[in-house]
């Protein structure tokens, strides 16, 4: 999201010969680094950048969605527009997959802010049922804009497809103030990862799966200060070696498609135990178990096996890292379980 964000905003910031794949990596490193800083500060600041984010890029991207769709610049034409398809189209829209569920997701994330939230049985699943609905809204309005007004061959051979549709519909000014909002968008991703994702690191330090440092939180800005700076690295880390937002993809949807499966089927396990020792389930209920998390588990390993065949290499060292974490966690318990003992 930091490489798409930075590609968005380039072109404003810079001129033609300074727009390069360095500057773009590190225009992204600074967004990376500058958010760091701001959630360093205090958990307030970092709120407060998340709510003007996120309302004023659901606000920018709300006009363009409803300028494109009423726009005259769209044609029967350009709407009948399509791309060839194979026969085996089944295999097209798994490759699909990949794309959208990368953009839908975050939904995951939330699990970590539970613990922050009043009345969390009444109100979580309400938050991210009008999450998802929200970004359903945005995600399905703005894509009908695109088709509208580029047509889907312009759609797929555009880099920056939200900034050329500004252009046709408001001119080069609509183009820079969307490319503006797309970078907000980034910014917004951003900062949601860098308030929750240390909560993770909290949790597992607990459990002592971590060391003892990742759960210290700051008293008075209530950061986790060194699980903070820990997240911030690796993720700039993840820019330097892996360069592109194509490769960033394909290696964190191998793992993420694998992770969130996993923790999806513990849903079964969790609604089992209380069975079997004759105490009441007080978890979360949903509609059609066990048939809807079983579907969800289903697309999830079918985004799994698409990488694996599109993107082989990506697949392997997204693998060998997963594989690698397992005895890195058994060192971790044992030094924990050894500290404790002290």
């Amino acid at each position: 999201m930091a490489l798409i964000g930075a590609e968005y905003i380039t072109p404003i910031l810079l001129p033609d010969r300074a727009q390069t794949t360095k500057n773009t990596l590190l225009i992204a490193a600074l967004m990376v680094t500058l958010l760091v800083i701001l959630n360093y500060v205090g958990i307030k600041s970092g709120a407060w950048v998340q709510n003007i984010l996120s309302l004023s890029k659901i606000v920018l991207l709300v006009i363009l969605a409803v300028a494109g769709i009423i726009s005259n610049q769209s044609s029967p034409a350009v709407r009948a527009s399509s791309l060839p398809l194979s026969n085996h189209w089944w295999v097209a829209l798994g490759l699909g997959f990949i794309s959208v569920f990368f953009s839908y997701g975050g939904y995951q994330q939330t699990i970590n802010l539970g613990a922050d939230l009043k009345d969390s049985r009444r109100n979580f699943p309400r938050a991210v049922i009008i999450g998802m609905l929200i970004v359903i809204f945005c995600y399905l309005s703005i894509n009908v804009a695109y088709w509208r007004v580029l047509g889907i061959p312009d759609m797929a051979s555009t880099k920056l497809v939200a900034a050329e549709t500004a252009r046709k519909v408001f001119g080069q000014a609509g183009a820079n103030l969307v490319s503006v909002a797309i970078f907000l968008s980034a910014l917004g991703f951003l900062n949601a990862i860098l308030m929750q994702l240390p909560r993770t690191y909290l949790a597992m330090a607990e459990d002592r799966t971590l060391p003892a440092v990742f759960k210290k939180v700051n008293p008075r800005t209530q950061v986790q200060e060194f699980g903070l700076l820990f997240l911030g690295g690796f993720m700039l880390l993840s820019l330097i070696f892996l360069r592109t937002f194509e490769n960033i993809v394909n290696y964190v949807m191998f793992l993420d498609s694998i992770g969130i499966a996993v923790v999806a089927s513990t849903i079964f396990i969790l609604r089992k135990r209380p069975r079997e020792s004759g105490q009441e389930y007080k978890g979360f209920r949903i509609p059609l178990y066990p048939m809807l998390p079983a579907v969800f588990i289903f697309f999830l390993l079918s985004i799994t096996v698409n990488v694996l065949f599109s993107q082989s290499r990506q697949a392997l060292l997204g693998s060998i890292f997963l594989l690698l974490g397992f005895p890195l966690y058994l060192v971790m318990r044992h030094l924990s379980n050894h500290n404790q003992k002290k």
